[in-house]
């Protein structure tokens, strides 16, 4: 069997031929213009001597002579040895020659025709005369010599052999030819090493062993039950397979920008990079992301590869394990308070203590069947069967549990219903203490559904009520397994069913939360936001934008730049999104006025304009705006300045009063985003930070104990903050046994 030529050997031949064949015919045409060029040479010497010549005085005279050739023969002669031409022969009207290097031949007819020149034209070309072929020229001799209107009285015909101009040519051929021949031994050359090159490019590999290994690619990529996503260093979707596409939920990836894709915490993972791999939602989905990053070890951006596993199964496995252990754990409470109170009234009974035996029995809360009520048979059997479960888990703890159900949901969103109430429940069970009250209520007699959770636990903590439904932010240890999953969660269900989740004031003592599943509410915001923009469209998606930052209130918009100003005195919001070209007068002349007036509020301003000129920038820039985005942008990019306006409000707000350098310095320095370490979420960071500025100064737990979270996990949020600068340590020795940290705001009293 003949083997196959090898991909190297198949390109050096290729590419061989291709150099030797345009050699070969750039050589074919060189040589062609080469010829080209001589014979126009000779032509045009050819010419100017014939027509010297028929221009002598001394020829035009000889025609009138007895015998014109004693005269025309040595002219001739002496001009043909001085152009190194082969003839020159001068004719009359008949053709007869005058002059000839043969002297044996004056006097005889021409041996071609002479009618072209005798007609009064100039004629060049190749004939065959009585000295052989030859490359001539033909012109007439007027009398008198004048051309025009005189007579045509003969003909100077003048050549060369064409033996002379192929031996011309043939010398200059040597030099053509070796150009050539080094231009295609380089060529040759320059072939086996673009060959090589090749060779090492694609490592070695043979054609079919590339189609091969693209195939199994393919095939490895789109079977995988895991998620791939590959990110060049422009952040650009390059490769993604079916799996990714199905756990992230936004349809074809490749192509499309990796931030526009991805939601917060896998972009995070992206960038950051996660070996071990860490748990966050993809949508509502949890997934298990594991990345490279983005960057080397030096900092340059060489591109990542994103692993997303799904994790749903186990997450529900370990709901469903859970649950069927709520359940043991409840039959054996119930078990055992019904083997407790048999023993007592058993007791009782045979003390002959009926009276007290009667009390005991009345007093005493049967355990009863894991029944939640009947409302809650209104709500469908998967949900009736979920409240059960909890239902026992509350009886463990000692937390009353009461049900109320009206109307019954659609059987489409029970499943979502099923992930909301057990995801709220779980989180007021953890929330609650023994003696307890906690309550669900799922209304769903109108458009939509409203499910509302009460407890009289401690309820959430202040400094996470902004922040409880993001991901990541837990009031537990994060540190042995992931949290803050589930009432991240409860929010995208929420919010996919057109409703929302929110936190508020519950009638039992606690903080309630609530999901809607089909119709929003109020949350509680930081910041309230104007929007100016004098087009309604452009206002309104800007308002959509704030809308759905958690810690933004739209107050207002405004359409030109009095309204602008009016609005301000009227809705004194914390912040304004501000056009610069405005009806009335600019965005810019509208902050003059606001920054004018002492008596007006001062808001912060982010600029949002399609300006883009220097002097913009620069007025906008001294007016106090710190924020300046260029349309069109997208939310992300408007919540990337708004947190950054929300991070400068807290290190404003952690220093008053007289300020020394490193106050200053706290207040002037710009908002930096570097990397968090692992195990610490931005979400947290900002809670820990907001706490510390609220207290000026505190010890870990002092800041545990305000947040709810764990002493071991402030530590490290502190540390963080006290590495970027933005607080102090100190040993405080007035605590019991060891020294504590405290950790001290910049600018605050210790």
């Amino acid at each position: 069997m003949v083997r196959a030529l090898s991909l190297r050997l198949q390109l050096l031949l290729l590419q061989a031929l291709i150099v030797c064949v345009v050699t070969l015919g750039a050589g074919v045409v060189t040589v062609w213009i080469q010829e080209s060029a001589i014979r126009d040479s000779y032509r045009e010497r050819m010419v100017g001597v014939a027509l010297s010549i028929a221009r002598l005085p001394v020829i035009v005279e000889a025609f009138d002579d007895p015998d014109p050739s004693v005269a025309i023969q040595p002219v001739a002669e002496v001009i043909r040895e001085a152009s190194s031409l082969t003839y020159v022969v001068v004719t009359d009207p008949s053709g007869i020659r005058f002059s000839h290097p043969n002297p044996d031949r004056i006097g005889e007819s021409v041996s071609t025709d002479p009618s072209i020149p005798l007609s009064g034209q100039v004629w060049s070309g190749t004939e065959t005369g009585t000295l052989g072929e030859s490359y001539r020229v033909k012109v007439p001799v007027f009398a008198d010599g004048d051309e025009e209107g005189a007579q045509v009285i003969g003909s100077v015909s003048v050549g060369v052999l064409e033996s002379e101009l192929a031996a011309d040519l043939q010398s200059r051929l040597p030099g053509l030819l070796l150009a050539f021949g080094g231009a295609a031994v380089a060529g040759v050359f320059g072939a086996a090493w673009v060959a090589a090159l090749i060779r090492r490019r694609i490592f070695g590999l043979e054609p079919d062993e590339i189609a091969e290994m693209v195939g199994e690619r393919e095939t490895m990529l789109h079977r995988l039950s895991e998620g791939v996503v590959r990110v060049d260093h422009r952040g650009i979707v390059t490769s993604a397979n079916d799996a990714a596409e199905r756990l992230i939920g936004r349809g074809p990836l490749v192509g499309r920008r990796a931030d526009e894709t991805l939601d917060g915490p896998l972009l995070q993972v992206m960038e950051d990079g996660e070996p071990e791999g860490r748990l966050v939602l993809a949508g509502e989905r949890p997934v298990i992301a594991r990345s490279t990053g983005l960057r080397d070890d030096r900092g340059r951006s060489v591109g990542a590869t994103l692993l997303l596993r799904d994790h749903s199964e186990l997450h529900e496995a370990l709901r469903q394990m859970d649950g069927q252990q709520s359940l043991t754990e409840g039959l054996r409470a119930q078990a055992h308070e019904f083997a407790n109170s048999l023993h007592v009234v058993s007791g009782l009974l045979e003390l002959g203590a009926y009276d007290d035996a009667r009390d005991f029995i009345a007093r005493v809360r049967p355990g009863g069947p894991l029944d939640p009520g009947p409302d809650a048979a209104a709500l469908g059997s998967e949900l009736t069967a979920l409240l059960s479960v909890k239902l026992a888990r509350s009886r463990e703890l000692d937390v009353a549990l009461e049900v109320t159900a009206l109307g019954t949901p659609a059987p489409e969103v029970v499943g979502d219903l099923v992930t909301v109430v057990g995801n709220l429940v779980d989180n007021a069970l953890e929330a609650c203490r023994p003696g307890d009250r906690l309550r669900v209520e799922v209304d769903a007699t109108g458009p939509g559904v409203h499910v509302r959770v009460d407890d009289s636990g401690a309820g959430v903590p202040a400094a996470l009520r902004e922040h409880v439904f993001d991901e990541g932010v837990s009031t537990k240890d994060t540190r042995d397994r992931a949290r803050g999953i589930g009432l991240a969660l409860v929010r995208r269900v929420a919010r996919r069913r057109g409703g929302d989740a929110r936190v508020g004031p519950s009638p039992l003592g606690g903080r309630p939360v609530r999901g809607v599943a089909a119709r929003g509410g109020e949350g509680l915001v930081m910041l309230r936001v104007l929007v100016v923009d004098d087009i309604p469209a452009v206002a309104s998606l800007h308002g959509r934008f704030v809308s759905a930052h958690p810690a933004c209130e739209l107050v207002g918009t405004a359409g030109s730049g009095p309204d602008a100003v009016t609005a301000i005195d009227r809705l004194r919001p914390d912040l304004v999104l501000l056009d610069v070209h405005l009806p009335g007068f600019s965005g810019l002349d509208a902050l003059r006025a606001v920054r004018a007036d002492a008596d007006l509020p001062q808001p912060e301003v982010i600029a949002v304009t399609a300006a883009r000129d220097v002097d913009t920038v620069r007025t906008a820039r001294l007016m106090g705006v710190q924020h300046y985005l260029v349309k069109p942008f997208t939310a992300g990019e408007l919540h990337a300045r708004i947190d950054d306006v929300l991070a400068e409000r807290r290190s404003s707000a952690a220093v008053a009063g007289s300020l020394d350098q490193q106050g200053v310095d706290a207040v002037l320095r710009p908002i930096t985003r570097r990397p968090l370490p692992k195990g610490l979420s931005r979400p947290t960071l900002d809670l820990v930070r907001s706490a510390l500025v609220e207290l000026g100064s505190a010890s870990a737990s002092e800041v545990a104990d305000r947040l709810g979270l764990s002493r071991v996990s402030c530590r490290r949020y502190l540390e963080h903050i006290a590495e970027d600068g933005e607080c102090t340590r100190s040993l405080d020795y007035t605590t019991a046994g060891r020294p504590s940290t405290r950790y001290t705001v910049v600018g605050a009293a210790p």
